[in-house]
């Protein structure tokens, strides 16, 4: 039995290690502030998707908990929205709704919990990945993350409640996939990775069409650490299943239905979105030092972003094959979105569903993130506070969202009848299939 005073330096020692868990949320603040200072912005996409939620919302008061067809888009002659968009991010909402808040509250809430998932899943993974007692490098990389430019336009110019959760997905699923291979215990590993994979799944396609490629490559470098054993991928692909198997309601149908849909959206992206959607050296970096959050497209990644990356990566002097993948990872992603590979985008339908191939931004954010903890790794213990302080003040500084100059929805509850949805609809070129037609 441990004395008292094992006992307390026990107890010390947990609180420093898991410090960071309480100071995300209050260094998170200036980056959710406009939420709530300013107010729900009137983003590329936010009030269409605040609409999805009424319909949703709608058919959960009708007795439907689980719809495929909207009744009230399309001018009333409906469409099978959620079949083939992911409800997740909807039902999210749809379930802070039922607590008592208006739907425009609860979406709104909604993007602050993805984004505090977010950088909590970025950093458990940098604190399993670095494997150090001290919180600082684990609260580097949440801030970090949850600052990433893309990060926060999902949330505030593009709206995309769906691909914000997507984004906090990403890092609880390596999270979890990786602890599967290294701990004794897989049961509770197990089940992030199968929640974080499912959930993926059934809340936005297209982040879900770049995963297998990185998830892949990432189950294989941790095998090839283990020894090449095979009983070391069983409980791995049984994750994979089990994600598969309840994730299935939502992608059978869809992938069952897929040749109901109509080809002039293919043809747009290939004609329209794809070429103006890739970098060039002129328009892949924002180049001052606070980022410029802007509707000019394409989303761009930060200098400081880039920089802290980029001296973290080497700063960290690490050369196992985990460290070198994730930079492979977003070197070939980052080159993925140049002109160069405009062909490859429009040479087959799977690639055109993404319509933009600055969306790679998503699998680019997270190692990015990562990278910028290396800067602490070989630092002395006592200058990886201070260390730490000043890069989060520097990521804080420079990608803290800065719009004063954005249209926001009225702090009232909002208009969301079927003549409101058929306005917006109008104003979108949806019933066209022109600029609006985007699937978020």
């Amino acid at each position: 039995m441990h004395s008292p005073q094992t006992q307390r330096a026990h107890f010390l020692q947990a609180g420093r290690r898991h410090l960071w868990l309480f100071l995300a949320p209050l260094l998170a603040l200036p980056a959710l502030a406009p939420l709530y200072v300013e107010g729900l912005p009137r983003s590329y996409d936010g009030g269409y998707h605040l609409l999805r939620l009424a319909v949703l919302e709608r058919a959960v008061a009708g007795g439907t908990f689980l719809p495929r067809w909207a009744p009230d888009m399309l001018l009333g002659f409906g469409y099978p929205a959620f079949n083939f968009y992911g409800p997740g991010s909807y039902w999210l909402a749809e379930l802070l709704h039922w607590t008592g808040l208006g739907l425009q509250a609860a979406f709104t809430l909604s993007f602050v919990l993805a984004v505090m998932a977010a950088g909590y899943g970025a950093g458990l993974l940098a604190r399993d990945i670095f494997d150090v007692d001290q919180p600082w490098p684990a609260l580097t990389v949440a801030v970090a993350y949850l600052y990433a430019p893309y990060v926060m336009d999902n949330v505030y110019i593009r709206g995309g409640l769906a691909e914000t959760m997507a984004l906090a997905a990403l890092p609880w699923i390596l999270f979890g996939f990786r602890r599967l291979f290294y701990v004794a215990e897989k049961r509770p590993p197990f089940f992030v990775a199968t929640f974080a994979l499912a959930l993926l799944a059934i809340t936005h396609n297209i982040t879900l069409l770049f995963t297998p490629p990185l998830l892949i490559g990432y189950l294989w470098v941790h095998w090839r650490r283990v020894g090449y054993k095979l009983a070391a991928l069983t409980w791995p692909l049984a994750a994979v299943l089990a994600a598969m198997g309840v994730s299935a309601f939502f992608w059978l149908p869809l992938i069952a239905e897929r040749s109901a849909l109509s080809e002039q959206a293919y043809t747009i992206a290939r004609q329209v979105w794809l070429p103006l959607s890739v970098w060039t050296w002129q328009n892949f970096l924002d180049t001052g030092f606070a980022f410029t959050h802007t509707f000019i497209r394409p989303n761009r990644l930060g200098i400081v972003q880039v920089v802290l990356a980029a001296g973290g990566f080497l700063t960290a002097r690490r050369r196992d094959a985990e460290w070198l993948y994730l930079g492979a990872v977003a070197l070939i992603a980052s080159a993925l979105i140049g002109a160069w590979a405009l062909p490859l985008w429009q040479s087959n339908d799977i690639l055109t569903i993404a319509q933009f191939p600055w969306r790679l931004l998503s699998i680019i954010s997270l190692p990015l993130a990562l990278f910028s903890g290396g800067w602490l790794l070989h630092l002395r213990t006592g200058w990886r506070q201070p260390a730490a302080a000043l890069l989060i003040t520097l990521i804080i500084l420079a990608q803290r969202p800065q719009l004063a100059w954005i249209d926001v929805f009225a702090p009232h509850e909002p208009d969301l009848s079927s003549g409101v949805m058929a306005q917006i609809e109008l104003e979108k070129g949806v019933l066209a299939g022109g600029e609006g037609n985007s699937p978020g």
